[in-house]
């Protein structure tokens, strides 16, 4: 006994159909999950790190650790920033994955950049990174979601730390330019790149091999990069990279001015 299934074309295009919906919809829910722990990996690495080294240096008096309030105000405003990527985070699954929802207001690039450094503090102490400041005390505000660009300064401090060795040099700095944006950069001493390797950096999953050792302990899928750009976008901003092998590389973006 034969049994014969006859599908018709149409039934068979709304089979299809459904597929690439559900296709779609695994790779937004696979990209939100990466971003939430890319994002927050930095930040709670960092303050594990601050963690650590109060456990081991700092003053006791039977057996509590005396924490200056300083440190317990910086503690709690990492923790606070985490909590409004996360919540940035869902907003934009909620609405789009791939994109990028921003709550801009008028803020001081210096305290975004302060902010940054202040959640990377153990990794940059643990690598022994020196970091040079240039940026003009008379700047003027941009406008711009501060955590969002947090994460974009995050992002990629920790993209020169994790695929260069360690005693690196980074120079983060902020001018007005003839475009009347701001334009902040991200510069370091380190293994460099070539135009090959920098050509496909900032698209998803993309991985800039480096000649030297780029993966050396990070456990990234290459979503850092393409993040930032998504942001900087957002802003209506641009990003770029420059890069030579064995010289460093800089990695620079716009943002509006207010």
């Amino acid at each position: 006994f034969l049994c014969i299934l006859y599908l018709s074309p149409s039934f068979v295009d709304l089979v299809s159909l459904i597929f690439v919906f559900f296709f779609v919809w695994v790779l937004k829910l696979t990209i939100f999950l990466h971003a939430v722990s890319h994002d927050l990996r930095n930040p709670v690495t960092g303050l594990i790190m601050v963690l650590e080294n109060l456990m081991q240096t700092g003053n006791t008096y039977e057996n509590h650790i005396l924490l200056p309030k300083t440190t317990l105000e910086r503690m709690r405003q990492s923790g606070d920033r985490q909590l409004a990527l996360i919540n940035s985070l869902l907003e934009s699954h909620i609405n789009d994955v791939h994109g990028i929802i921003t709550h801009p207001k008028p803020v001081m690039i210096s305290t975004v950049i302060q902010d940054s450094l202040n959640d990377l503090q153990g990794i940059l102490e643990k690598e022994d990174t020196e970091i040079v400041l240039q940026v003009p005390s008379n700047l003027p505000p941009v406008m711009i979601d501060p955590a969002h660009i947090c994460r974009v300064f995050q992002n990629l401090i920790a993209n020169a730390i994790k695929h260069n060795p360690p005693n690196l040099k980074l120079t983060i700095s902020a001018q007005v330019n003839d475009e009347n944006m701001m334009l902040c950069e991200v510069a370091d001493n380190g293994v460099g790149m070539s135009s090959e390797q920098s050509e496909h950096l900032f698209e998803l999953y993309a991985q800039g091999k480096r000649q030297n050792q780029l993966n050396r302990k990070s456990l990234s899928l290459g979503l850092g990069l393409y993040i930032c750009r998504q942001i900087v976008q957002a802003h209506s901003g641009v990003i770029g990279v420059l890069g030579e092998p064995n010289e460093g590389s800089r990695f620079w973006f716009t943002l509006p001015i207010a």
